[in-house]
């Protein structure tokens, strides 16, 4: 790149550049798409699949969103509810192995945020539950479209010892779209 003559021709070459890296260039570490595909795809298995699919069974053919099989399965919403959490959580994850690889991240299932998410459900509202869900997804593709490929490639340690040194990339999606993804395929009926 040239130097730039003055500031406006300096931020048409940034604007450029971030065009072309973020649309245009495919990143290994994105599993070949463009960062821009990568949000989408982030954004459209939440407000076009999952979420629909998903409340159409809360709401549909059984009609009870408070369904509960067996006293050690969660129902439809309890796990709408968990989305409302770890979507926010797992972002956060991911965001601390980028600034601070040297900090573990995760959690187990034992987490107290975890489990008063979907401690009691019986009175959370369905309409207010998807806005919910809509908003953690819509701040969680924010926050991830302002990393690099190379950031997303950043490690640091696991928790879990079964996982060690795992970059951001396996975070995002190992724990935030495959998580979501399962929650969303279960169907109760």
């Amino acid at each position: 790149m040239r130097l730039s003559r003055n500031l406006a021709d300096a931020r048409n070459k940034i604007t450029r550049w971030q065009n072309e890296y973020n649309g245009e260039r495919r990143h290994s570490s994105l599993e070949y798409r463009t960062s821009n595909e990568f949000a989408e795809v982030l954004k459209s298995s939440v407000m076009n699949g999952c979420l629909n699919r998903g409340t159409s069974a809360i709401s549909g053919r059984w009609g009870r969103k408070r369904w509960k099989p067996d006293p050690e399965v969660w129902t439809a919403m309890d796990s709408l509810s968990h989305i409302t959490e770890f979507v926010p959580y797992w972002t956060a994850q991911i965001e601390q192995v980028i600034q601070n690889p040297d900090r573990q991240w995760g959690r187990t299932h034992h987490d107290p945020d975890r489990l008063a998410t979907v401690a009691d459900t019986s009175s959370r509202d369905l309409r207010t539950v998807k806005e919910q869900v809509r908003s953690a997804v819509a701040s969680s593709a924010s926050t991830l479209e302002r990393f690099t490929p190379d950031q997303f490639a950043s490690e640091a340690p696991s928790r879990n010892a079964n996982w060690g040194l795992k970059p951001a990339s396996f975070i995002m999606d190992t724990l935030l779209v495959a998580l979501y993804r399962l929650q969303c395929s279960v169907d109760p009926g």
